[in-house]
Order: structure tokens, then C-alpha cells, then sequence
């Protein structure tokens, strides 16, 4: 019966560290994650979207390649979000950034970075710059002041879907 015992314990000890290191393995993280509000208040974690790719877009409402490549980011975001192949976010720095949001009808979240929080972590000084991090939290891509059209992030992308 001691023997019984011992071997049921010996299997559940297997099996829950077997279960931890499982989870360890499968858990994603993000090597740089925020919370920061987006423009219409709700509070927003980029690490609730770990396991996805993620584009982060930084910008500033004078910028006009910003407008243009947000443009092209909100039909991608549009293409893909559905069945959450991906993840777009912009990072704006100036609080003209939320008119920016409403005129162009921008449908990715966008993010108010006022303190430059956010921009000093992913060293992202100047505009535009995005970032493309991979499904596993690590950034592969970045590209700065250049706009790319919808040809080019669908080439980037391949690699990331």
C-alpha cells in the first residue's frame, strides 16, 4: 500500500513539474512592454497581445508621412485583425495626436506617449518609426523615417504571420 502511495505521488510530482516547465516554455513575453492610455482614455497593455506580431507605429500629428503611413497601417490593421494575426499600435507623442486619430478614422489603438516613456524605451527618436516584433515578444524590424506603402509592410509581414 506505502509503495501505491509513493508511486501516485512520484507521478503527480512528474507531472505537475512536466506541467510547469510546459508553461514556462509557452509563455510569451514582451522584452519591452507598457501600459499607456490610449487616446480615448481606456487604459492599454501591449502585453495582452504577446503571442502575436505587433507593429508599433510612432507619430506625431504635424508629420505628414505619419499621415500617410497610417493610412497604409489602418488597411493592413483592417485586413488582418479579424482572426488576430496582428497587431498594430500607434504611439502618439502630442496631444494633437488624437485629432489625428478622428480625421484620418484611424481603427488600431493608438497610445499617448506625452512623457516620451514609451519612445525612450524603444529608442524611437525620431518620426516616423516603426517597429515590428515577432510572435515570440522580440523586435526583428525597424524602419526610420521612411514611409512604407502597403507593398512593403505585406513584405514584412510575410515573415511575421
Amino acid at each position: 500500500m506505502r509503495r501505491a502511495i509513493l508511486i501516485v505521488v512520484v507521478i503527480a510530482v512528474a507531472g505537475f513539474a512536466a506541467f510547469m516547465v510546459f508553461q514556462k516554455i509557452n509563455r510569451i513575453t514582451l522584452d519591452k512592454d507598457f501600459v499607456l492610455n490610449e487616446v480615448n482614455g481606456k487604459p492599454f497593455t501591449l502585453s495582452h497581445y504577446a503571442g502575436q506580431p505587433i507593429i508599433l507605429s510612432f507619430m506625431l500629428a504635424r508629420c505628414s508621412e505619419c499621415k500617410t503611413e497610417a493610412t497604409f497601417l489602418n488597411r493592413i490593421y483592417n485586413k488582418y485583425k479579424s482572426d488576430k494575426k496582428l497587431m498594430v499600435v500607434g504611439v502618439g507623442e502630442d496631444k494633437e495626436v488624437e485629432d489625428f486619430v478622428k480625421n484620418l478614422e484611424i481603427i488600431f489603438p493608438v497610445v499617448m506617449d506625452e512623457k516620451h516613456e514609451v519612445a525612450h524605451l524603444y529608442n524611437a527618436k525620431k518620426v516616423p518609426h516603426l517597429v515590428f516584433i515577432d510572435k515570440q515578444g522580440k523586435i526583428i524590424n525597424e524602419v526610420v523615417e521612411k514611409v512604407l506603402d502597403e507593398a512593403a509592410l505585406e513584405e514584412i509581414l510575410k515573415g511575421m504571420l
